[in-house]
């Protein structure tokens, strides 16, 4: 109760010598707590500005550290084909792929049916090389797939190398072609119009040891090699495939390769 009387009294005492001193008095005074004011403003301010910029700076230099470090575990493959004797990706040891975007028929509600005698076939063998110092974890094929057009039915196949080891490599079955005739359900009324040459992108994903997430697409380049007799018989033609560019290796950080979960290669096609 006598604090609060004293209280009082002091801030009426303060207001009547506010009010008796001169105007002069008043200005110096005010102007003197405005700076001081200002002053702790202002040295608040740097000291928060301070703070984060070298928090900004600290970050900085752990992103700069994660980055070096991760260069340093990164795998780098390369990717060479081979022509092989195998005609299926299912005796092939790793697995594979048949691929023919313009040669699938209508199976009904049960499996497509590939008719291999009325297609001009082409098979390979894709090497997949780890040509750094550090393993490949969990390498795996996620799609593959061709022009827009070239639309047929589902394939589903498996490909996946569990590690490929540093100067290691794998390799996976690599089949696909152009039909000899229509396809049922076909959207080309001739032959002729059938693209005789197309590009596959082939996309894979792969990790490091600290499980960071890669993904990467391979063009795969179909084209004819044709053959001109001498004789008067009609030229004819085999298909060939080469790898026509390979994209860089892009870096998802918000995806880890132990978190991804295994999964098929799924050739997502309808028919037209």
């Amino acid at each position: 109760m006598y604090d609060s009387l004293f209280i009082f009294e002091f801030l009426l005492r303060l207001i009547g010598f506010f009010i008796e001193i001169g105007s002069e008095w008043k200005i110096a005074i005010f102007s003197s707590l405005f700076a001081s004011a200002t002053t702790i403003l202002g040295i608040y301010l740097t000291i928060k500005h301070n703070e984060k910029m070298v928090s900004k700076q600290l970050a900085n230099q752990e992103e700069q550290y994660s980055e070096s470090k991760r260069m340093q575990i990164m795998p780098f493959i390369s990717y060479g084909l081979d022509e092989t004797d195998e005609t299926s990706h299912l005796t092939h040891e790793n697995g594979g792929a048949s691929f023919c975007p313009y040669g699938f028929v209508s199976g009904g509600n049960g499996p497509s049916v590939l008719f291999y005698s009325k297609m001009n076939m082409v098979n390979r063998i894709m090497t997949i090389r780890n040509v750094s110092e550090k393993p490949a974890v969990g390498f795996r094929a996620l799609e593959i797939r061709a022009e827009e057009d070239a639309t047929t039915r589902s394939l589903i196949f498996p490909f996946e190398i569990y590690v490929i080891e540093a100067n290691g490599h794998s390799d996976m079955f690599l089949q696909t072609g152009i039909p000899k005739v229509i396809p049922e359900k076909s959207k080309y009324n001739q032959i002729e119009d059938i693209p005789i040459n197309y590009n596959m992108y082939l996309d894979v994903s792969y990790g490091d040891i600290l499980g960071n997430y890669y993904e990467q697409t391979i063009t795969l380049r179909v084209f004819p090699v044709f053959t001109i007799y001498t004789d008067s018989s009609p030229s004819d033609f085999k298909l060939d495939m080469r790898i026509e560019n390979i994209a860089t290796p892009k870096f998802i950080k918000d995806k880890n390769i132990f978190n991804d979960k295994p999964k098929y290669l799924d050739v997502t096609m309808s028919i037209k």
